[in-house]
């Protein structure tokens, strides 16, 4: 086996050592699926018109969270805008993307990060995602974040905006596509729209409690969201995945995508999240396409 799927493997054998008590819906499988969730989700939104961080109160039924995002830089309403989120347990949330691009680079365009709810430490996170249909919210969330400031964005007439987002961050991103499609460009990081493939049949999937794991009919009718994805034109798509990716399976993930469209790194999910250069370069050749007034 190859040194990016063993390095893939441990890390979740690592994970496995915390035991029953802190795996992905443990309290309870039952949900509506997540384009429902994310639909029904209730947010109250403040437009980030100076640089720092918003609160947004979100709720879905009993359930209440606080989704975050942070105005990284504003370089003015002719520039690119990027609205990037964050990976699974990041908890400073916008380091991740501070770390990609370079500040030079920020200082270039308007950089906005989000955060779903349930992510200001590893101990709510893991409370978060306790119950499969906090967990929809939870994306749901973002996703309706990410709809809400490009809505903003677009009323004030600015540069071109890509959305994008690592792992946890690449299926937001995906998400927001398949319901919302209303961005300029999607750049994926590791993400296809087989959210449920991630639990049912990859490595990843043991870190799933017993029920979650014997009941993976009801996975796929949660968190596949493919038909949505499938039901646009997904020519503004721009996945990058890693082939060797023991989490999210490059042969079952690819599928969705258009072949041309399409950028591969011969890594895996860890070693390519630690790829800050490929990571780089992916963002770049969308940003590097965006600084001309948005379609309308």
């Amino acid at each position: 086996m190859n040194i990016h799927k063993t390095i893939d493997r441990l890390s979740v054998k690592m994970g496995n050592l915390y035991g029953e008590n802190l795996r992905f819906f443990r309290d309870g499988i039952e949900s509506e699926p997540l384009r429902e969730i994310t639909r029904k989700l209730e947010i109250d939104f403040v437009p980030p018109t100076t640089e720092g961080e918003y609160h947004y109160s979100v709720s879905y039924k009993s359930w209440k969270g606080t989704a975050r995002c942070t105005l990284l830089n504003w370089a003015g309403k002719n520039k690119p805008c990027l609205i990037f989120h964050h990976g699974s347990g990041e908890t400073n949330y916008s380091d991740r993307i501070m770390k990609i691009l370079s500040k030079p680079i920020c200082s270039q365009i308007n950089l906005i990060a989000v955060s779903i709810p349930c992510n200001r430490t590893m101990k709510k996170y893991l409370n978060g995602i306790a119950k499969l249909e906090r967990f929809c919210a939870l994306l749901g969330s973002s996703v309706r974040v990410f709809e809400s400031i490009n809505n903003w964005l677009l009323n004030m007439n600015t540069g071109k905006v890509v959305a994008s987002g690592i792992s946890l961050g690449g299926w937001v991103t995906t998400l927001h596509f398949s319901l919302y499609n209303s961005m300029d460009e999607y750049r994926p990081i590791f993400a296809g729209a087989a959210l449920d493939h991630l639990f049912t049949d990859s490595v990843y999937g043991s870190l799933c409690s017993a029920a979650a794991r014997e009941n993976p009919s009801i996975l796929n009718e949660v968190l596949n969201f493919e038909g949505d994805f499938n039901a646009r034109d997904a020519g503004s798509v721009f996945p990058l995945l890693s082939r060797y990716d023991q989490y999210i399976d490059f042969d079952r993930q690819k599928k969705i995508y258009s072949e041309k469209n399409l950028n591969i790194i011969e890594k895996g999910h860890v070693t390519g999240s630690m790829d800050m250069k490929a990571l780089r370069e992916h963002l770049l050749d969308g940003l590097g396409m965006l600084y001309k007034t948005r379609s309308r």
